[in-house]
C-alpha cells in the first residue's frame, strides 16, 4: 500500500519555539490545526481469519518518508478483531512509530525565508 499526505491549504503553526526553546509568549491565538507536514508512507499489509473462532487479525509494517524536516520513520500496526455477532466486530490494536534520524532542527518553513 501507498498513501501520501500533504497539507490542505494552511501554513503549519509557526514561531512556538524560539532559540530552541518553547514560549507561551510566541503562541498566537489562532494557531491552525494539523502540522501542514508532506508524508509519503509505503506499508506491507497482510491479515488472516480464524473461521473457527471467528477472529481477525492484521499486520501492517511500513516505512514513512517526511518531507521538509522531520526524520522518516519504521512503523508497525497489529490488529485483532473478534466477530460478536452477525454485523459487530470488536477491535483492539496497537500502533508503533519509530524515527530513524532526527531530522533538520530547523521548521521548514523558516528556512524558506
Amino acid at each position: 500500500m501507498i498513501e501520501l499526505k500533504f497539507p490542505t491549504g494552511y501554513s503549519g503553526p509557526e514561531q512556538t519555539f524560539k532559540d530552541g526553546k518553547f514560549s507561551a509568549d510566541n503562541i498566537s491565538d489562532d494557531v491552525a490545526l494539523g502540522d501542514g507536514q508532506v508524508d509519503l508512507l509505503y506499508s506491507f499489509q497482510i491479515g488472516y481469519f480464524l473461521g473457527v473462532t471467528r477472529t481477525a487479525m492484521e499486520l501492517n509494517v511500513g516505512y514513512c518518508v517526511r518531507f521538509n524536516g522531520p526524520g522518516h520513520q519504521l512503523r508497525g500496526m497489529f490488529k485483532l478483531g473478534q466477530l460478536v455477532t452477525k454485523y459487530v466486530v470488536l477491535f483492539a490494536s496497537a500502533e508503533l512509530a519509530y524515527t530513524v534520524f532526527d531530522g533538520c532542527p530547523e521548521p521548514h518553513h523558516a528556512r524558506r525565508r
